[in-house]
């Protein structure tokens, strides 16, 4: 697979970007840059003619693949190995009684504040909040899990996580999470805010009641029939741009219970595979080491989405390339390569937009492509 393959596809520049999610009840519910949205979705599932059947995310995130085709009437299922992802992706995908619900949204918005007699003694904590903020988060995290009904304590815990992190004193920028104090709202008002507007926008939205499974699990590894899925829409994390677990660490530690040092298992790359990979991706074995260790993830990632897909299904990946102080690692065409080694045929590569790769902030390395993989398994 070389430049030759490409086709230069502007239409798509905005769509593989989260920020048209801004304006999308439900989707907007959580923030998650590294995602694209819902008109891509949209998009992706005229192109594939696909009215009916089964979509597959073996990388959900924060769930746009499914919210998008269960607005449409159509059934999905999705994979994250991030806990708090599957939660952002089954709460906004649930099937909802909303008359029960919105008796839970009345009765946590009617919860008076009272004082936490114990706190949490991790001094970044301290660092990350306001001593008001953190006894907020305490007090209302121990009503929540009081909630019997779990459809309603999955979604104020969520409206809980969402409030607290805009009631921190962090900010990201990629991977890297900032302390910067400043004025923020108190955090009950904003989960309270947030119970009554989700309750609001589900309401409004009246989604379909059609099958939207949500599952922890890995995207290497999937725990489906071969052959058991209509198409694929998803996007896995793009090489060498962001360390989820790390850019998450504050929400895994203080919802989750995970350590800071908490990170996906990696599964090495076997003598056969990295055999594959360095016959079908040029330059493999002189690439970074996290370059290869990326594609000897991807070769598992799309073998098990072949595997999984009817004869005749259709796959659409988003892929970014790779930026690092001496080189730009495409990773489109690598991952067509690897697509191809699996069994697919790449009928295109859309690329939807180029991107400058710099060092130092200044210093130009190359130009690396964001693009989405058409796939079909022949």
């Amino acid at each position: 697979m070389d430049e030759m393959n490409l086709v230069e596809s502007p239409e798509f520049a905005n769509l593989v970007m989260f920020e048209m999610n801004r304006r999308e009840p439900v989707h907007n519910w959580w923030w998650y840059k590294e995602g694209f949205s819902r008109a891509l979705v949209d998009k992706l599932l005229d192109h594939m003619q696909l009215k009916e059947g089964l979509v597959l995310d073996p990388y959900c995130g924060s769930g746009t693949t499914l919210l998008a085709c269960k607005q449409r009437g159509v059934a999905s299922a999705g994979f994250e190995i991030n806990p708090l992802f599957v939660l952002v992706s089954r709460v906004k995908t649930r099937d909802y009684d909303l008359d029960e619900l919105a008796k839970f949204a009345k009765e946590a918005r009617g919860w008076k504040f009272q004082k936490p007699t114990e706190m949490p003694k991790d001094p970044y904590l301290k660092k990350a909040f306001s001593k008001w903020a953190l006894q907020d988060i305490v007090f209302y995290k121990s009503m929540v899990s009081g909630v019997r009904e779990e459809s309603a304590r999955e979604f104020l815990y969520l409206a809980l996580i969402e409030a607290a992190m805009r009631g921190s004193w962090t900010v990201k920028e990629g991977a890297i999470v900032k302390i910067r104090k400043r004025q923020v709202a108190p955090v009950g008002k904003l989960f309270k805010g947030n119970v009554e507007k989700w309750l609001k926008d589900l309401k409004k939205a009246s989604l379909p009641r059609v099958t939207s499974g949500v599952y922890a699990g890995d995207a290497r590894r999937l725990p489906l029939g071969s052959g058991s899925i209509d198409a694929i829409i998803t996007s896995p994390p793009y090489l060498g741009i962001t360390d989820y677990q790390t850019a998450f660490r504050l929400e895994l530690n203080l919802f989750f219970g995970l350590p800071p040092t908490w990170r996906p298992a990696s599964i090495a790359i076997e003598p056969g595979q990295r055999s594959r990979l360095e016959s079908a991706i040029p330059g493999f074995s002189d690439m970074p080491t996290e370059s290869q260790e990326y594609f000897g993830s991807m070769i598992d990632a799309f073998g098990e989405m072949h595997r999984v897909l009817k004869k005749g299904g259709r796959a659409a990946v988003v892929i970014g390339g790779g930026c690092f102080p001496d080189r730009v690692v495409e990773a489109d065409t690598c991952c067509a390569n690897i697509a191809e080694t699996v069994g697919f045929s790449v009928p295109s590569i859309m690329v939807a937009r180029r991107l400058v790769c710099t060092r130092q902030r200044t210093i130009k390395v190359g130009q690396l492509r964001e693009s989405v993989l058409m796939l079909e398994k022949v």
